[in-house]
């Protein structure tokens, strides 16, 4: 939206960023563990409460939204493309290896075994579940799911590798996913 209006780069939104990125950076320095692990969830609440008030959050389409919205299983009916097999099959099978090294980074900046047979246990459910999400995925008319090791960007700057955190989000994006106007809301 910002390259489209010419706002790319701008002061204002310079400013927002460089505030949220301020705060994230002072609030992980804190002495107090809670303030230092909400830390970027504090400063993206203050970037959005500031984004409010220098008038970038569009609140126009909180009406338009239903306020419930179930997944319609099969939408578009369910056909098999025989010439698409091969490819997919690769896809698929380089998605399983990206996830081992998903979860092996994972494993490491948690500071869990990477070796033996808790890791090979980790591995194995963690490579069913990307398969099994990406079937359910598609049922529900979703693109495949993958695995991504951005967090352990997070986990390292929190300290925080606690998989309760991981339902917790897990939780807000059902929310968002079933109800358009809190989805709507935050973006």
């Amino acid at each position: 939206a910002a390259m489209g209006d010419g706002t790319f780069g701008s002061l204002d939104k310079l400013a927002l960023a460089g505030t949220v990125l301020g705060l994230i950076v002072i609030l992980n320095r804190s002495k107090n563990p809670y303030i230092r692990v909400a830390s970027i969830v504090i400063a993206m609440l203050v970037g959005y409460v500031m984004a409010y008030f220098m008038g970038m959050v569009d609140t126009s389409k909180l009406g338009e939204t239903n306020l419930v919205a179930l997944p319609i299983p099969m939408q578009y009916g369910l056909s098999f493309d025989w010439s698409l097999f091969i490819p997919l099959v690769l896809i698929f099978f380089i998605t399983a290896l990206e996830a081992i090294g998903d979860i092996t980074a994972t494993s490491e900046v948690s500071g869990e075994p990477v070796k033996g047979p808790i890791y090979m246990k980790r591995i194995k459910g963690g490579v069913l579940a990307d398969g099994l999400n990406s079937a359910i995925a598609a049922v529900f008319n979703s693109f495949p799911n993958s695995t991504f090791s951005q967090n352990n960007g997070i986990i390292m700057l929190t300290g925080v590798a606690s998989r309760y955190v991981g339902y917790f989000i897990s939780g807000m994006l059902v929310i968002l996913g079933l109800f358009p106007g809190v989805a709507s809301f935050v973006q």
